[in-house]
C-alpha cells in the first residue's frame, strides 16, 4: 500500500523536475510526429487522471496512515508446486481432511526384521557387497604394482609387496567389526 506521504513524494519530485528529463512532448527527437503509421491508442493517456488521483489522496486529511504501512512483500501468498497449494496462512475453515491427507497404513517398518544381520541385509545388498569386494581388488592390485615399480627402480631393492585378494567374508567381518567399535564409542 503507497501511503500518502509516499505519494506527496513522488508528486513532489515529479513537479521539480518540471518540463526537463520527463517532459513526454519535448520537441527534441520527436520523431513519432513524423511516423505516418503511429496513431495514438486508447489505451495511452495523459497524466491528468493519475495527477487527480494523487491529488485527491494528498487532499484527504481526514485519513490515518500510520509509519508501520509498508508495501505489499514480494513473496506470494501461495506456492503452486505439482498441483498442490502451499500457503503461509493458517486456514480458518474447520472439516474434514481430504483423502490425500489421511494416512491409509499404520506407521511403523515395512518388513519384519528379527536380527541385527536381516536389518544390516537390508541396506547392504549381496550385490553391493559383491561390487565392493570387485573394486576393492582392482584397486588394492593397481596400487601394490604402483608401490612395487616404485621399490624395484631405485638401488634399494626390496622384496615385493603381494596383494592377497579380499573375500566377502572377510568384507562382512570387517564391516561387523567397524559397527561394534562404533556402538562402543557411543
Amino acid at each position: 500500500m503507497i501511503t500518502a506521504h509516499n505519494l506527496k513524494r513522488i508528486r513532489e519530485i515529479l513537479d521539480s523536475h518540471g518540463n526537463n528529463e520527463f517532459d513526454i512532448d519535448s520537441p527534441e527527437d520527436d520523431e513519432s510526429d513524423s511516423d505516418t503509421d503511429y496513431h495514438v491508442s486508447g489505451i495511452e493517456s495523459n497524466d491528468t487522471s493519475a495527477d487527480e488521483h494523487i491529488s485527491q489522496e494528498e487532499d484527504s486529511s481526514d485519513c490515518y496512515v500510520s509509519d508501520d504501512d509498508k508495501l505489499d512483500e514480494t513473496q506470494p501468498e501461495s506456492i503452486e508446486k505439482n498441483g498442490v497449494t502451499w500457503s503461509t496462512k493458517r486456514t480458518t475453515v474447520a472439516g474434514r481432511l481430504a483423502a490425500v491427507n489421511i494416512f491409509k497404513r499404520k506407521p511403523g517398518p515395512v518388513t519384519s526384521t528379527q536380527t541385527i544381520l536381516e536389518a544390516f541385509k537390508l541396506f547392504f545388498t549381496n550385490d553391493l557387497l559383491n561390487e565392493v569386494v570387485l573394486q576393492t581388488n582392482k584397486y588394492a592390485g593397481v596400487q601394490v604394482d604402483q608401490q612395487n615399480r616404485r621399490s624395484n627402480t631405485g638401488a634399494d631393492r626390496r622384496k615385493s609387496a603381494k596383494w592377497s585378494e579380499l573375500d566377502r567374508v572377510e568384507l562382512e567381518a570387517f564391516i561387523g567389526l567397524l559397527i561394534d567399535a562404533g556402538a562402543e564409542m557411543s
